[in-house]
């Protein structure tokens, strides 16, 4: 059985930047982002019906999206690992967890540990990003 990739995200999840999907009439989803405050007020004073907004789950698709590049390296056991690599930063673990979004383990350089935990969604991730430094 395949997880849901989709949630229905809450109210306190939009901020400028939160990129979300819109169902029109025609059953066809719009990707939508909140570009400044007024598309944030917009959005906020909406009112949501059932099932016309989704959210992605944050996935390695979407990591990669960002510009992390995949690499594999083989460990002196002869076992092969993957990884995600961003300039001088890389996620040496990602794993779902719940079937809501990914467990991450980020390090700089030197493979000093600077982050690790659960990201739901893209949005929240180029969010953490920008907290540590990571463009």
């Amino acid at each position: 059985m395949e997880k849901n990739k989709y949630y229905t995200p809450k109210i306190e999840e939009f901020h400028i930047g939160f990129e979300y999907e819109f169902k029109h009439k025609s059953g066809e989803w719009e990707t939508m982002l909140i570009n400044n405050l007024t598309d944030l007020d917009d959005t906020l004073d909406w009112d949501f019906p059932e099932g016309k907004v989704r959210v992605k789950y944050l996935d390695k698709e979407d990591i990669e999206s960002l510009g992390w590049e995949l690499e594999f390296y083989t460990l002196s056991e002869g076992n092969k690992i993957e990884i995600l690599r961003l300039k001088s930063f890389i996620i040496t673990s990602y794993s779902v967890l719940d079937s809501k979004g990914l467990t991450i383990d980020i390090s700089s350089s030197g493979l000093n540990r600077i982050f690790r935990g659960k990201v739901k969604n893209k949005s929240e991730f180029k969010k953490l990003m920008l907290q540590l430094g990571i463009n």
